[in-house]
């Protein structure tokens, strides 16, 4: 991997975990006296130095794994000879840090983790392509179970609401057909914006005319669209599908 890729690849990871341990932070006990700020707190400051320090630099980047794999076998050091004199508090600052190293190591070696971000994800068009297909597929999936409890249902607005489930099935097959020959995912993701503009303005010119039925159509695929357009800037989402493709088949 170039200078360029573990340059993005280091930040979306550390960036990440910043915003993790931000959550944590907020849920923790503010006592400094307690054991949980301590770690957190030392997790939180080793990661400023790395966002801080190591990212502010441009030059060749394959020094980052090996630096933070030395830094690591250094505080294993450090946190053995604390928990050897008895000095727990600053075994557990260590242990913090120790922690915090090991999954970002983890995280920044897998480039399968590329797929879960934006700018790393366009670099790889099947990925992209293939992250897209699964998410259509979803879609068909949930659509489809709404349509059949729909049909099994009476009802007097059960009419609008089949219409409703109906309309994103055929828009779905559309992008499907689209996404075969796709060549450029900026061009795609750009597609789905111009298309929620065109929809919402023959939306307003469907309501103002009084075409319900076509309004309600076209309000579902405006839901859908922008739900897709969500669901693929996720990337806690991606990392399920992920996991969903790779889980063995359940036996019942």
């Amino acid at each position: 991997m170039d200078s360029a890729k573990i340059r993005i690849r280091v930040g979306n990871e550390i960036s990440t975990l910043a915003s993790e341990l931000a959550n944590r932070w907020d849920k923790v006990d503010m006592d400094p006296e307690s054991k949980r700020h301590r770690y957190l707190s030392a997790q939180v400051a080793i990661c400023e130095f790395i966002g801080s320090t190591m990212l502010e630099r441009t030059d060749n980047w394959d020094w980052v794994e090996p630096v933070l794999r030395r830094y690591l076998d250094v505080t294993l050091l450090e946190y053995r000879e604390a928990r050897e004199a008895g000095n727990y508090e600053s075994a557990l600052v260590r242990l913090g840090r120790i922690r915090f190293l090991q999954m970002a190591s983890r995280r920044i070696a897998d480039t399968r983790r590329m797929q879960l971000f934006a700018n790393e994800r366009k670099e790889c068009l099947s990925d992209y392509r293939d992250l897209v297909a699964r998410e259509l597929q979803c879609f068909l999936g949930e659509y489809n179970g709404t349509i059949q409890r729909l049909e099994a249902e009476a009802g007097g607005d059960n009419d609008i609401r089949q219409l409703m489930a109906l309309a994103p099935v055929y828009l779905i097959r559309d992008i499907s057909k689209k996404l075969r020959t796709l060549e450029d995912v900026k061009t795609f993701d750009e597609s789905l914006t111009d298309y929620i503009e065109t929809e919402t303005e023959r939306y307003c010119e469907a309501r103002a005319s009084g075409d319900r039925r076509s309004a309600w159509a076209m309000l579902a695929r405006l839901r859908f669209t922008k739900t897709l357009i969500r669901r693929l800037a996720n990337p806690q989402r991606r990392e399920w599908l992920a996991l969903l493709e790779t889980a063995p088949p359940t036996r019942h």
